[in-house]
């Protein structure tokens, strides 16, 4: 999650817990992490609203002045679905590794994986994130931790399907719309 620069001090002195944002689809997650700063951002809860959900006081809780002046930053983008986003701002300091503060440097990584791959694929993957978060940031890997949780097909869904068990992507692949299917192939 972004913040416009005039929002980040209310943010980090904690008057500012809440953000409207106006998306095409979910670019956060309750329980996720965001770097703000030296600290982090923690999403405590999202909501659907409404644009006419978009209040004064919901404005002025938001950091904005008025509903006006928060839409005029909000509508930045082709979205329009709108989110209620509540979180608080973690400090720097505050994240703790066993009894004692973590190091300014840590980095910690959660990847949910639909369960099927064996354990040097998992391995291979954490290998791979482990190395390129590390250099992508510039962090040492010892300090960049990634946690990976193997999740049952039957509990996703992804374009409006049920995951399939492993070995059946095909069959999950060719019922889905054509449109979504063509969208699919192009990202390839």
């Amino acid at each position: 999650m972004v913040f416009t620069k005039r929002l980040r001090d209310g943010i980090r002195r904690g008057r500012i817990r809440c953000s409207v944002r106006i998306w095409t689809r979910l670019h956060v997650k309750v329980g996720g992490r965001y770097p703000m700063d030296e600290g982090q951002i923690v999403v405590d809860s999202i909501a659907s609203i409404a644009i006419a959900d978009i209040t004064h006081d919901l404005a002025r809780e938001s950091g904005f002045s008025s509903a006006e002046d928060l839409l005029r930053t909000a509508k930045h983008g082709s979205g329009d679905n709108v989110y209620l986003i509540r979180f608080h701002y973690l400090a720097p300091g505050n994240c703790y590794r066993g009894d004692r503060p973590a190091p300014a440097d840590q980095i910690w990584i959660r990847g949910d994986i639909r369960s099927g791959r064996t354990n040097e694929q998992k391995s291979q993957m954490l290998r791979r994130i482990m190395h390129d978060v590390g250099r992508a940031s510039g962090a040492t890997e010892d300090a960049v931790w990634v946690y990976l949780s193997d999740l049952p097909a039957e509990n996703l869904t992804e374009y409006g399907r049920i995951l399939p068990p492993p070995g059946k992507e095909d069959a999950w692949f060719s019922s889905l719309p054509d449109a979504t299917r063509e969208r699919l192939m192009s990202w390839a």
